[in-house]
């Protein structure tokens, strides 16, 4: 296997770089209960597609059961097909330790007028208790990240 770093003429928007502070819900609804916020980059990083690298640490928010754990994510945004992968490649509190895939997939707004991207995720974790050398398994359906359309503020955050 061999890697080829071409330096040659770049595609428009090539190496653009937005920070990002999106909210996840329980539910689809933006108006929902925020139970994290999903804190970090994104870069577009293909010269011959729009995909995007993207690196966050998810952090639980205080009236969560997992409040002020995080989890490191890594992975890539592709612009077609509307669902994907990111690795989870470590994690502090609640998720010392975490690794493990978080799936998404783009799914519609329930607000109309929301023009943000929605994707749920579905998230499997493993990870050691802090109390024990116990490894457990965490998996969730049931989250929503809110994406800003142009990831430069969102008024639907809260």
């Amino acid at each position: 296997m061999y890697l080829h770093a071409v330096a040659s003429g770049q595609p428009i928007g090539f190496g653009t770089m937005y920070v990002h502070d999106w909210f996840l819900t329980v539910g689809n609804n933006p108006n929902g209960r925020v139970v994290a916020r999903a804190q970090g980059f994104h870069l577009q990083a293909g010269q011959t597609a729009t995909s995007w690298h993207t690196s966050q640490i998810i952090v639980f928010q205080d009236d969560s059961s997992f409040a002020g754990s995080t989890l490191e994510v890594l992975g890539l945004i592709l612009p077609k097909p509307n669902n994907g992968q990111w690795s989870i490649m470590g994690g502090t509190g609640t998720f010392a330790n975490a690794h493990g895939i978080i799936k998404y997939r783009d799914v519609p707004s329930t607000v109309s007028s929301i023009t943000d991207i929605v994707r749920e995720l579905d998230i499997h974790i493993f990870y050691t208790l802090e109390t024990s050398a116990e490894v457990r398994p965490f998996t969730t359906s049931d989250l929503y990240i809110y994406f800003s359309s142009k990831c430069l503020f969102n008024p639907m955050l809260k």
